[in-house]
């Protein structure tokens, strides 16, 4: 007999999460202690929480850690493992919430917050969340209080506190287990792992200090089997079977399932279209005018309708998932406009001068490129990537798309730097979380990934952040076009992409999934 799914969607972190395992007017009641699998399309790796920059990474680790603040669907702060705090210019306060354990049954206090806290800020580590904080950020303990002092105001610290997992003390003291276990307070923990097939989590019965203080409860799934479906079609047919429960599909088979009435949705919106030019020592793309020319040979609107299939909007800025922090515009004026002829002539002034068989060499060098692009999330990245390529081959370069997987594509961006450019996405809350990719040290030792040195967009960084949001997007908003402004990136496309459910309703925020809104109906 076929699942009746129950078409209902929570309304958000506002209104308690538990109130999502109700039952609603005519539904299905819930399950009891079931086993759901949501399908995810690539192997995310070592799962150490604070050292990885993917958005896969970054979700699964909400199953099985907390943060110290959260936000609701409104954007505003709700407790964590953080009961109550007050944020200051110089100095801000957190009170941590009592009786909250991790899955080793051992307790988190304040000093395992300042510990975590410190491992984040200090450079040497590479967490992609130091630049949270300001340089010269010192944490300390007390009792139950933590305490952050920023040498500037924090003016979106709390934004960056909800989005740094917070690890236990078993896992602060040996970290390589992180790489294949959890070790948080989260109300889930992974008790079975399989590299390239699957990650097993169970419910944690004892967990009452979720967002807004949720709880998990019956009617939440018992068990959740992350499974690995790199083909996306894959996905999405086993998720109409009800072999698969939950999955991300972007489109034409996202268009295809939405409209299926039975089974529910929820929108994530992201930065879908984002051009990096790596500008390291030796690289063709190092030269401003090289760049200005690969950025007027695209047209950027086919780009977009072919990377999101016809679902894309012109960005507004680096940042897309809502509610957004800053809210200005900075692409507005700022997206190249298409001109070959421009284009040809800035690569003959640059010294790339076209053969007689068309093919640009300089010194006797042909000018070639590599495109480093995700092979995963639907065909949209690698169908964007090659009507790129397909253009800057009309200018008679020589240029190569290089499609890899969750892991290589970490490797090859934060590790080896290997590629003259990179289509990918953003999903950062806050500018100053973006800074971290744009400014300061570069591979291996930081993740500057593509080596960017932009004075305006470096002084942004290290400049004195003021207190007022407003004033506070502006200096950071003049910075991003200063990026713009050199065509070392180039933000062309977002678009909204469904994760959809058979057999679970479910919540998202921040373009995460929120493990406590999960309920199984049968």
């Amino acid at each position: 007999m076929n699942k009746k799914i129950l078409v209902s969607l929570c309304l958000g972190l506002g209104a308690s999460l538990a109130a999502c395992g109700n039952d609603s007017p005519g539904s299905d009641a819930p399950a009891t202690d079931a086993k759901i699998v949501y399908a995810v399309p690539s192997d995310p790796g070592n799962l150490d929480p604070q050292t990885s920059s993917l958005d896969l990474n970054r979700e699964l680790a909400r199953f099985g850690y907390d943060y110290l603040v959260n936000r609701d669907a409104h954007g505003a702060a709700v407790s964590g493992l953080a009961s109550s705090w007050v944020v200051g210019e110089a100095k801000s306060t957190f009170k941590i919430t009592s009786g909250v354990t991790c899955s080793d049954g051992s307790k988190f206090t304040a000093d395992t917050a300042a510990k975590n806290l410190k491992f984040v800020i200090d450079p040497k580590n590479g967490s992609p969340f130091a630049s949270s904080f300001p340089a010269g950020t010192t944490v300390s303990a007390s009792d139950t209080t933590l305490t952050i002092k920023t040498p500037t105001a924090p003016a979106f610290l709390l934004v960056n506190l909800a989005d740094i997992p917070m690890i236990c003390d078993s896992g602060l003291k040996d970290r390589d287990t992180l790489a294949a276990a959890t070790a948080g307070t989260g109300p889930y923990v992974l008790t079975a792992s399989k590299t390239g097939a699957s990650y097993t989590y169970e419910r944690r019965d004892d967990y009452t200090w979720g967002p807004g203080g949720t709880r998990t409860e019956k009617g939440q799934p018992k068990t959740i089997e992350v499974r690995i479906v790199a083909d996306e079609t894959t996905a999405a047919n086993l998720l109409v079977s009800g072999d698969v429960n939950l999955a991300v599909i972007s489109g034409a088979d996202g268009d295809r399932l939405l409209k299926i009435s039975s089974l529910i949705h929820d929108n994530r919106e992201v930065l879908r279209g984002l051009i990096a030019f790596n500008e390291a020592d030796g690289r063709v793309t190092q030269d401003q005018t090289v760049r200005e020319a690969l950025s007027v040979a695209v047209d950027w609107s086919a780009a977009r309708e072919i990377t999101t299939g016809g679902h894309g909007e012109v960005p507004t800025s680096l940042l897309a998932v809502k509610p957004k922090v800053c809210p200005g515009n900075t692409i507005e004026g700022n997206l190249p406009a298409h001109d070959v002829d421009r284009a040809k002539k800035l690569l003959d002034q640059a010294g790339w001068v076209a053969r007689s068989d068309g093919q640009r060499t300089k010194n006797g060098k042909q000018l070639t490129l590599d495109i480093l692009t995700p092979n995963f999330a639907g065909p949209g990245y690698t169908d964007g990537a090659d009507f790129i390529a397909s253009q800057w081959r009309n200018l008679g370069i020589k240029v190569t798309v290089s499609a890899v997987p969750n892991s290589q594509l970490g490797d090859r961006m934060f590790k080896t730097a290997n590629f003259d450019v990179t289509l990918v996405g953003s999903g950062e809350r806050t500018p100053n979380q973006n800074s971290q990719y744009f400014s300061g040290s570069t591979p291996p030792n930081g993740t500057n990934f593509a080596s960017l040195r932009n004075p305006t967009y470096d002084q942004a960084v290290q400049g004195e952040a003021v207190v007022d949001p407003k004033a506070e997007c502006a200096r950071w908003d003049a910075a991003e076009i200063a990026l713009f402004k050199e065509y070392s990136l180039i933000a062309y496309a977002n678009m909204n992409v469904p994760m959809l459910g058979n057999g679970v309703r479910f919540d998202t925020l921040g373009n995460f999934l929120v493990p406590t809104s999960l309920r199984t109906v049968s």
